[in-house]
């Protein structure tokens, strides 16, 4: 009966370890859904700016995807 019990419990252990890892790669899956919504919406807001303006604060417009994902 020991025996049962044991690999009972270790077979339980390994399901929440590998539920562990599942809402792992949920919770990173969402992060890098987050990141790419906040560097779109980066792109689209420095792009409605006037060339004259990217220019004041210092940005090429050629460069609005890189400083979106990177900085300056």
């Amino acid at each position: 009966m020991a025996q049962i019990s044991t690999g009972y419990a270790a077979a339980t252990a390994g399901s929440i370890t590998g539920g562990n890892k599942a809402l792992q790669l949920a919770s990173k899956t969402i992060a890098w859904l987050a990141e790419q919504r906040r560097v779109r919406r980066t792109v689209a807001t420095l792009s409605s700016l006037s060339d004259a303006t990217l220019r004041d604060i210092g940005i090429e417009r050629g460069n609005i995807e890189r400083v979106a994902r990177h900085g300056r």
